[in-house]
């Protein structure tokens, strides 16, 4: 049993009262919604209009994280690692919102290690089906309360101040307007809530195959960020930076080629000692940026 899938209108409107079958987060849109299409609706995937441009980047869902990480021990170790630096911001009693869950690394962990509610949103449909089918397989799905939603980053359907955490993890790269999609997200959580937002490095080493692109069209895609950029679009949106790290001073692809356990463990040893000694935006793979909303 999945939580609330919703069908969604096409504009909304924050002034307009939810129907009572509705969960609180739902931003309710102008056409009456009735209890029929809200809890427990099956295999319905919601669907939402994007307003303005965005560049839509397709990924399988079925290939999405062995083609990320592969399935050799020295993925799974860099993807353990993401995994348990967003763990250690989260906690059990949050109602947290996952902007952008792919296929569901980072919510089936959630859904494994917390009692907490969890809402995603990813704009592809097909995520979310393919997520939703692997929440269906898991154990005590009724304990998991996971609610999915198709909507895109930057038009997102919540109100404000609903959600205590919210985790945006290999998103912002993708959309037209980061600013916007990081105001939404300020928006939907509370007064003392928390984020961790993630930026793709303009100073991580494979930036260098996206040079061409940008001498020729003077931007890049997917999106790449500075470090003060990162803190001045965080920042103006309203909330107070508590850290700042860098993920990934070797690249993770050539973690995913190696499977031998002592290369891996060799290769962990030299990132956290070049962790400790370089800026935490020289040569990583992503900022990843902490806050909480004063």
């Amino acid at each position: 049993k999945l939580g609330c899938i919703t069908q969604y209108a096409d504009s909304f409107s924050q002034s307009t009262i939810p129907t009572r079958s509705e969960p609180p987060w739902i931003m309710c849109g102008s056409r009456d919604l009735g209890a029929s299409s809200c809890a427990n609706s099956g295999n319905r995937i919601p669907a939402m209009s994007n307003s303005g441009r965005q560049r839509k980047a397709r990924f399988d869902p079925q290939s999405y994280e062995a083609t990320t990480f592969g399935t050799k021990r020295g993925g799974q170790t860099v993807s353990e690692r993401e995994l348990s630096d967003i763990m250690s911001f989260l906690d059990q009693s949050s109602t947290i919102l996952e902007v952008g869950t792919g296929p569901g690394r980072i919510t089936r962990r959630m859904a494994e290690r917390l009692g907490a509610k969890i809402v995603g949103t990813d704009v592809d449909p097909r995520m979310v089906k393919h997520l939703a089918a692997k929440i269906r397989k898991m154990k005590s799905p009724a304990e998991r309360p996971i609610d999915l939603v198709v909507a895109s980053g930057q038009d997102l359907p919540f109100r404000r101040e609903v959600f205590d955490k919210v985790v945006c993890i290999r998103v912002l790269r993708y959309l037209e307007s980061p600013q916007k999609a990081v105001d939404g997200m300020v928006s939907s959580v509370k007064q003392g809530g928390e984020m961790i937002l993630e930026f793709a490095n303009i100073l991580r080493p494979q930036s260098l195959t996206q040079l061409p692109q940008y001498l020729l069209h003077q931007e890049s895609y997917p999106r790449l960020f500075r470090k003060k950029e990162v803190e001045d679009l965080v920042s103006s949106s309203g909330v107070r930076i508590t850290s700042i790290r860098g993920w990934h001073m070797i690249p993770p692809k050539i973690f995913a080629l190696i499977d031998n356990a002592r290369v891996v463990a060799l290769l962990s040893r030299l990132e956290r000692i070049l962790h400790r000694l370089l800026p935490s935006e020289l040569m990583s793979r992503s900022i990843v940026v902490y806050a909480i909303k004063d």
